[in-house]
């Protein structure tokens, strides 16, 4: 974790908290795999939290939810 995840991981925190009940290791989280993705594009992001998994898609990430599979 350097300073740039969790910066990111508030950007994610004031953009969807709120409104979406976005918690903040879900964050931090998302905020390392957003990273991951714009090095290395990421075929997807494998999550089986409906919540994690709506904001992430909303920040262009390919979800797996392997409950909904």
């Amino acid at each position: 974790m350097t300073d740039v995840h969790y910066r990111e991981a508030e950007r994610l925190i004031q953009q969807h908290g709120v409104r979406r009940s976005f918690r903040t290791l879900d964050a931090l989280q998302l905020s390392v795999a957003l990273a991951l993705h714009r090095r290395v594009a990421l075929d997807a992001f494998v999550c089986a939290d409906q919540g994690l998994c709506s904001v992430a898609q909303d920040e262009g990430l390919r979800i797996i939810n392997p409950e909904l599979s």
